[in-house]
């Protein structure tokens, strides 16, 4: 196993949000096992973030001055003692258990490590350089919500092709993908119509129909028409996550997830067209910004 593997990884710590605050809160936490520095009630017990940036042999540590050795000072969580073997394979998988008297619960928050930022090998540079710029967005939008922690590329990309006036065009059939379609008709090379976004996989007969419709259109040929088949959205269970959006006046899927998430799945399609741009039809334009929660808005989409 090499160092860059990661075999171990901080998830996150919970708190319960009782009904009734007067109950005694008689949390127990029990373990399959500790290291040497290890504090399976910093799971649940204030402060709910990590008071260091911990320097551990899991991938993420580098000797740039920002990372602490670990000590029983700090608040650095459930640490297991089993070791798995060069594969990452455990004899006797770690686990951690939380049990306390049944009671009424509003919530459980899920707090992760926010003092480690999230690293990948490899992605776009266009990508990287316009996610503070997103998380502006959306926070402008949300200002009750802070976007914290950062992204760490390992090696940035240039994806760019020959410039060109080309475009593909998202379409659905409707009324703003049709004005989309028809003002931008000269440089418009493709179109792309997604099924798994607004129209679910399970809808068989309403999605022939939109294909069909969608082939009769009079600016694209139907050898530059692409289909999409995704289960991006339903991956995501909305019922959970909406059930914590609802607090900030809006659903996942609209409030934070479909603009982005549709732009990603045809950036592919995109590169290899060697398109200029992607069109994506916005309901609104810059002048709502901050003013109308939706996920598909120019200051996120462009």
């Amino acid at each position: 196993m090499k160092y860059s593997d990661n075999p171990r990884k901080v998830f996150g710590k919970v708190e319960i949000i009782y009904a009734d605050e007067e109950l005694t809160k008689d949390i127990r936490a029990s373990v399959s096992g500790n290291s040497e520095i290890s504090h399976p009630f910093d799971t649940y017990k204030k402060p709910y973030e990590p008071t260091v940036k911990a320097c551990t042999m899991d991938g993420n540590s580098t000797m740039d001055g920002t990372f602490q050795m670990m000590s029983d000072k700090h608040n650095v969580g459930w640490w297991s003692g089993n070791l798995s073997d060069s594969n990452g394979n455990f004899s006797v998988k770690p686990y951690i258990e939380l049990s306390f008297v049944m009671r009424p619960i509003i919530y459980w928050r899920i707090v992760g490590d926010i003092k480690l930022n999230l690293i990948i090998d490899e992605l776009d540079i266009d990508f990287y350089l316009s996610i503070p710029c997103i998380k502006r967005a959306y926070m402008n939008m949300f200002p009750t919500i802070e976007i914290l922690g950062q992204l760490m590329v390992k090696k940035l990309c240039d994806n760019k092709k020959i410039n060109n006036e080309r475009a593909i065009c998202l379409y659905s059939g409707g009324v703003d993908a049709l004005f989309s379609l028809i003002s931008n008709k000269n440089e418009v090379a493709a179109l792309i119509t997604i099924r798994g976004a607004d129209i679910p996989l399970s809808l068989s007969t309403g999605w022939n129909n939109i294909k069909k419709q969608v082939a009769k259109n009079k600016f694209v040929d139907i050898t530059n028409i692409f289909f999409i088949e995704s289960s991006f959205r339903e991956i995501i269970n909305e019922d959970v996550v909406c059930s914590y959006t609802k607090k900030f006046g809006d659903s996942w899927w609209h409030g934070f997830h479909h603009g982005i998430g549709i732009v990603a799945l045809v950036a592919p399609i995109a590169y290899v067209l060697n398109v200029h741009k992607v069109l994506i039809s916005a309901s609104y334009t810059e002048k709502y910004g901050g003013t109308i929660t939706c996920a598909s808005s120019p200051n996120i989409d462009n």
